[in-house]
């Protein structure tokens, strides 16, 4: 994962997605463009992340491990 310095195309996700509207305060300040490869794991299962991760580009795969052990795939 980049963290890519753009403020000028932060605030045009911004409003291109309408992401500020579900905050009741300015974010443009706190916000992160972040760049991530593809197969690149944001999260993994049981660590707390230090992101709340909003998808602009590309696709996301999320998956989950039973008691057992398999791999379940939502995404």
């Amino acid at each position: 994962m980049r963290i890519i310095d753009n403020k000028q195309r932060i605030n045009s996700l911004l409003i291109e997605t309408g992401f500020q509207s579900y905050f009741s305060h300015d974010i443009s300040k706190i916000v992160e463009l972040i760049y991530a490869e593809n197969g690149e794991i944001l999260i993994e299962e049981g660590t707390p992340s230090n992101y709340l991760y909003y998808i602009v580009q590309g696709q996301c795969r999320y998956y989950t491990v039973t008691a057992d052990g398999t791999y379940i795939s939502f995404g």
